[in-house]
């Protein structure tokens, strides 16, 4: 299902708001993990209290509009 640009811009507003308040964020791909190894990635971040969000690029904020957020580097 196709998502608006009104529905985009509010799921944006709503992942800008938590990012505000986070004081950690991991931002990362899922390519080349099997579903198993992404179950077990979701229960651990949840198990120590964490939020797990998946989002698309397309609509995902800029790491500009997150200045708490400082970009680390791979690895």
């Amino acid at each position: 299902m196709a998502l608006t640009r009104a529905s985009k811009t509010k799921k944006v507003q709503v992942l800008a708001k938590e990012l505000e308040t986070s004081t950690t964020a991991i931002i990362g791909t899922f390519a080349k993990m099997t579903v198993a190894q992404d179950f077990e990635l979701r229960k651990v971040v949840r198990g120590a209290g964490g939020k797990f969000r998946c989002s698309r690029t397309s609509w995902r904020p800029r790491p500009a509009r997150a200045p708490r957020l400082r970009r680390r580097s791979k690895g």
